[in-house]
């Protein structure tokens, strides 16, 4: 595992509408876990084995995940009423994120 591979499979998650922001948001915080390291890394080096767990087990965890699948309909048959949007906010300075 290098930064170089890490990078690839944190911008390979192709999620237009942000519906998977709360797992991506965990591939770009241990990204920069890659940036903050004592002694700094090439693209190529070997990470950590404290950081490769984090990434072992979160990689795991998108492997061992259901299909995120959405119907192409924005409004559901029989629908009463107008839409409702929510959001979710982390407050955060580590992520500064939104689902």
């Amino acid at each position: 595992m290098s930064k170089r591979n890490l990078l690839g499979v944190t911008n390979s998650t192709g999620d237009f509408l942000g519906v998977a922001s709360p797992y991506t948001i965990k591939l770009k915080l241990n990204m920069k876990k890659l940036f903050e390291v004592d002694i700094p890394l090439a693209w190529d080096d070997d990470i950590p084995d404290g950081l490769k767990d984090s990434w072992i087990s979160l990689i795991a965890e998108a492997l061992l995940a259901d299909n995120l699948i959405f119907p192409r309909s924005t409004r559901p048959k029989h629908v009463v009423g107008g839409p409702m949007i929510v959001g979710f906010g982390d407050g955060a300075f580590a992520a500064f994120a939104a689902a």
